[in-house]
């Protein structure tokens, strides 16, 4: 072998090398993706001020432990400059930013997306320092857009806030229009406790917010997954307020797991706000294969090998099966009344994912090509069951 030809080789080899650390690296980074898991975690936060470096990394470590795959920031105040390189190019996540025109203060919002489903990102929406949305597109779904708001705190605001919340149900109808799935989250700066309280006897501007929602066909995920009394997310001294969160269309309540705040304990991250996550299965969003996809793959199907299953893996997979339960609260679940359809599709749906996750993990399997007599895992479940 010549110089020149060991010199190609060495290239060629160094670059095989490169690209099968690059497919494990990548192959790593999608476990950490919560979607892939049959949930999507979606989130809200006010965050007091993004200017400082370090405060930016704690949060974003924060998020990155609790497996949020897209969060809603709200008080950045970023100035224009600032928003242009606000944690550009970091590990994880991709990130999007609004700040008002005037440089406010008191304004600015944005929005981080895990990087692995920010390529289902293809247009985002910007307006004033307060409102931020994608929308998304996943092949066999409705598209999907997310709006992050902030809205004016402040009484003397009365025509800026009327502003906001007309771009923002412009933004609402236009997304109807086109069939879109809609999230509404955000710092609204409105209590929907206070303002059931209040409306029959003011008609403040305030809460102009919450009841365009309601009337819109939206439902508060807070509410509608937790008993009363609903947990605070804001608080200043003794005064407490649940100002931020998470509303979307009624044709995904069927979907939502649950939605919780976060306390924010031993005031690790420096705001007044805590944080509100809501948790949605991807199963009937994210997870149907289309046709094309089907055929890009050989129409391959993952079979599960019964064959080589012994008595240690039964027990192991038993054990994984009864972690799973514990996990998504099987049996709270199975305990609740059951009055529509779509709640016995949102339990069977985490009885779906309990089965499917445990048998991914403890029973053998590979990809085949699809034949009549294999069994696919639609018949596995079946045989569970």
């Amino acid at each position: 072998m010549n110089v020149t030809n060991f010199s190609n080789f060495s290239k060629n080899r160094k670059k095989q090398q490169k690209n099968i650390k690059t497919k494990k690296f990548n192959k790593n980074k999608t476990r950490d993706i919560t979607y892939t898991e049959g949930f999507l975690k979606i989130a809200t936060h006010n965050v007091r001020g993004f200017n400082n470096e370090t405060k930016q990394k704690i949060f974003r470590t924060f998020y990155k432990e609790n497996k949020i795959d897209i969060i809603g920031i709200t008080e950045t105040k970023l100035n224009k400059n600032n928003g242009k390189i606000c944690m550009n190019n970091i590990e994880s996540y991709k990130t999007w930013w609004e700040s008002a025109n005037d440089n406010s203060l008191g304004a600015g919002v944005g929005i981080m997306v895990k990087n692995e489903l920010s390529k289902h990102i293809y247009k985002v929406h910007k307006s004033k320092g307060r409102l931020i949305a994608i929308d998304m597109k996943f092949k066999g779904h409705s598209d999907v857009r997310i709006i992050n708001v902030y809205m004016e705190s402040n009484d003397a605001e009365k025509e800026k806030r009327k502003e906001t919340i007309n771009i923002l149900f412009k933004w609402i109808n236009q997304g109807k229009e086109e069939n879109k799935k809609l999230i509404v989250m955000g710092d609204f700066n409105a209590d929907l406790k206070i303002w059931i309280k209040e409306k029959l006897t003011t008609t403040s501007i305030k809460y102009l917010i919450l009841e365009k929602l309601k009337n819109g066909n939206f439902v508060d995920l807070q509410k509608i997954t937790n008993e009363e009394p609903l947990k605070n997310t804001w608080k200043n001294n003794n005064v407490t307020r649940r100002l931020d969160q998470i509303w979307v269309t009624k044709e995904w309540a069927k979907d939502i797991y649950n939605c919780k705040v976060l306390d924010n304990e031993d005031e690790l991250l420096d705001t007044d706000h805590n944080i509100v996550i809501a948790k949605i299965l991807s199963n009937n969003t994210l997870d149907k294969r289309t046709e094309a996809v089907n055929r890009r793959l050989g129409n391959k199907r993952r079979i599960f090998n019964f064959d080589l299953m012994n008595d240690q893996l039964w027990e192991e997979f038993q054990k994984q099966l009864d972690l799973n339960i514990g996990e998504l609260h099987i049996n709270y679940e199975l305990s609740k009344n059951h009055v529509e359809i779509k709640d016995l599709n949102r339990t069977w749906s985490l009885i779906h994912q309990v089965l499917m996750k445990a048998a991914y993990k403890k029973i053998p399997s590979e990809l085949k090509k699809k034949h009549n007599k294999v069994i696919d895992r639609n018949y596995f479940l079946i045989l569970l069951v």
